[in-house]
C-alpha cells in the first residue's frame, strides 16, 4: 500500500482526503460562534512556541503533556529563556509554565527567574464569554508577595485565516502597570507587552511568536526526505500525530502518485471504517465496503492500481461528505474538459469552498493527480483546521475499563469451567471487540480461554490488572482522537507497576486499543 493512512474519525473527515489531493484548498470556515475556551490551545502534546522580543530575549517552551481531569485540562509546558551570555552566566534560564483551562477561565501559572512575562506568577489569561467587551476583576499577588487587582477587559476580537484573536489587557487599579495578550485560536498566546517601570521611566517591552519556529515539534525520518524540502514538515507532522506512515524500506516516496485503491482505502478509513481482508487483493474489502456507504458505484473503476484523476476524486469526496451533488456553471478555462457526469460533484465541491482552481490560468485539471508531498501539504491544512476533538473524560475512560472487563470475564456452568454465552473464541472476540481493538481483544481471549472436549472453557486465573480508582491516576490526551490513562501504583499481587491503557476514537465511538502493563524492579 503506498499510502498508509491511519487517521480513525466520523464522516466529516471524509473532507480530509480532499484536502489530500485537490490543490490549491480553500478551507471551509470554523464555526467561531461556538467556540470554548479549549480551542483556543493546541490540542497536540508535542507542541511547542518560540518567542522573540525586546533586545535580543527570545524564550522556547513546549508542551510536555496534556492532562484531562474532572474540573480541568491542564497543559504541562516546559522550556529556556534563551542566554544571551553565551553560557557565561549563571542565572537559571529554564521555564516551567502551565495553562489550566477550567469551566470559565484560563489561568496561566509559571515558575521561572529569566522569563520577560508577567509579573504574577499566576493570572487568569482569560475568561467567558469570549466576546468583545468582556471585563471582569482578578485579584493577583506578585512574586514579593503584594496583592493588587486587575480590571482585565476583553478589547478586540479578530477573524483572521488562522484563526480569531482575542486581544486582553489587564491593568492594574492602584497603579500604571498594565498588561496585554492577543490571544490566537489554537495556537495560545502569540504577543505579550507590559510596562516596565524603572526609577525614572517606564515603556512597554514584551515579544511576539516566531510562527516559522512554532508548531508540533518534528523529526523527519525518512530515507528520502532530509528535512530542507518544502514538504518536509508537513510529512513528519501527519506521521508524529500518527495519520499515515512510509514505506517498510524507510522511505515515503513524496512524488509517488495516489491510486485509485489507495484513495478508496483512505475514504472510507477517513469515514471510520476499517474492513479487514480475508483473502485477495488487500484493497477489496475498502471497495466493497465504499460501495457499500455509496461513494463509489460498482464496476466503477477497472483498474484500481491505477491514478486516480482529480475529478474521480472530487465525486468520491462529496458523496462521502454526506453532500448533494447540484448542477451548476464551471468558470473553469478548462471546464470543458470535466466529463459530463463527474461536473456536478465538481460544481458543489467548488460551492462548498473547497476548492478553487490554479490561479495562475484559472483550470481545475481534471485528469491531473496530486504528488503524496501535494497531498501532506494540504493534508496538514485540513487536520489544523477541520479535525474536532471529541469529547472523552476520565469518566468514559474507566466505563470503557469496566466494559472490558465485563466483557473478558464470562458467565460459565455451575459445575464446570463451560462458556454458557458463546461457542468458540472468533465469536467471543467479535463481542469484545465491539469496544476493543480487535488484536487487543483477540490476545485477551487467548490468554483467558481454552478448549476443554471441544467446548470452549474459561479455567480459573487471576484477574487483569485494571485501574484502581481510589488510588492516583491521570488521562492525557496524546492527540485529538487518542487518549491514554496511566496509573503507576504497587499491590501485594503485582508489586510495583504501571499500567498505561490507550483509547482511540475510530467507527463513531471510543474503544481501548492498547493495555500496556509494565512491573518494575524495587531495588
Amino acid at each position: 500500500m503506498n499510502f498508509n493512512v491511519k487517521l480513525k474519525n466520523t464522516a466529516l473527515m471524509a473532507i480530509v482526503i480532499l484536502a489530500m489531493t485537490l490543490s490549491p484548498l480553500s478551507v471551509l470556515a470554523d464555526n467561531h460562534d461556538s467556540m470554548e475556551l479549549g480551542d483556543l490551545l493546541p490540542n497536540y502534546n508535542n507542541y511547542g512556541w518560540t518567542y522573540h522580543g525586546s533586545v535580543e530575549y527570545g524564550h522556547d517552551m513546549e508542551i510536555k503533556s496534556i492532562i484531562i481531569g474532572d474540573a480541568s485540562t491542564d497543559y504541562i509546558i516546559q522550556g529556556d529563556v534563551h542566554d544571551m551570555s553565551g553560557g557565561e552566566s549563571d542565572s537559571d534560564y529554564s521555564l516551567n509554565l502551565e495553562y489550566s483551562i477550567q469551566s470559565d477561565v484560563i489561568i496561566q501559572t509559571k515558575t521561572e527567574e529569566m522569563m520577560l512575562d508577567s509579573d504574577y506568577d499566576e493570572i487568569e489569561l482569560i475568561r467567558t464569554p469570549l466576546e468583545k467587551g468582556n471585563t471582569w476583576n482578578q485579584e493577583v499577588s506578585n512574586p514579593e508577595g503584594g496583592e493588587t487587582t486587575l480590571k482585565s477587559t476583553i478589547t478586540s476580537v479578530e477573524d483572521t485565516e488562522d484563526g480569531r484573536i482575542f486581544t486582553v489587557i489587564y491593568e492594574d487599579i492602584n497603579s500604571d502597570y498594565y498588561e496585554e495578550r492577543r490571544i490566537q485560536e489554537g495556537v495560545g498566546v502569540i504577543s505579550f507587552v507590559k510596562l516596565m517601570n524603572l526609577e525614572d521611566d517606564s515603556y512597554p517591552m514584551g515579544y511576539s511568536i516566531y510562527e516559522t519556529g512554532s508548531g508540533v515539534q518534528l523529526e523527519v525520518d525518512f530515507s528520502d526526505v532530509n528535512g530542507d524540502e518544502w514538504y518536509a514538515y508537513n510529512i513528519s507532522k501527519l506521521t508524529s500525530l500518527d495519520l499515515i506512515n512510509g514505506y517498510p524500506d524507510g522511505s515515503f516516496r513524496p512524488d509517488g502518485e495516489i491510486t485509485v485503491a489507495e484513495f478508496i482505502k483512505v475514504a472510507v478509513e477517513s469515514m471510520s471504517h476499517y474492513p479487514e481482508a480475508e483473502t485477495g487483493w488487500w484493497y477489496e474489502p475498502y471497495v466493497s465496503k465504499a460501495i457499500e456507504l455509496g461513494i463509489v458505484e460498482t464496476d466503477e473503476f477497472e483498474d484500481y492500481n491505477r491514478p486516480i484523476t482529480r475529478q474521480e476524486m472530487t465525486k468520491i469526496i462529496v458523496k462521502a461528505a454526506g453532500a448533494d451533488a447540484e448542477n451548476g456553471h464551471l468558470d473553469f478555462s478548462d471546464s470543458d474538459e470535466v466529463e459530463a457526469e463527474l461536473t456536478p460533484y465538481v460544481y458543489t465541491a467548488v460551492e462548498l469552498g473547497l476548492i478553487n482552481g490554479y490561479p495562475s490560468d484559472n483550470t481545475f485539471r481534471p485528469d491531473q493527480t496530486s504528488t503524496r508531498a501535494e497531498a501532506s501539504k494540504l493534508f496538514v491544512l485540513l487536520v489544523e483546521d477541520m479535525i474536532q476533538t471529541q469529547d472523552f473524560s476520565v469518566s468514559d475512560a474507566l466505563a470503557l475499563e469496566a466494559e472490558f472487563e465485563d466483557r473478558l470475564y464470562q458467565e460459565t456452568e455451575a459445575d464446570s469451567w463451560v462458556v454458557v454465552n458463546f461457542d468458540d473464541k472468533e465469536s467471543l472476540v467479535d463481542y469484545i471487540s465491539e469496544i476493543a481493538d480487535r488484536e487487543l481483544a483477540a490476545s485477551y481471549v487467548d490468554t483467558y480461554f481454552d478448549y476443554m472436549e471441544g467446548e470452549l472453557v474459561q479455567p480459573p486465573k487471576d484477574g487483569i490488572t485494571r485501574i484502581i480508582e481510589d488510588r492516583e491516576y491521570q488521562l492525557e490526551m496524546v492527540h485529538p482522537r487518542e487518549f491514554r490513562l496511566t496509573q503507576e501504583t504497587t499491590t501485594e499481587l503485582v508489586g510495583h507497576y504501571t499500567l498505561a491503557i490507550t483509547y482511540r476514537y475510530e467507527d463513531d465511538g471510543w474503544i481501548m486499543q492498547e493495555r500496556d502493563l509494565e512491573v518494575h524492579e524495587i531495588n
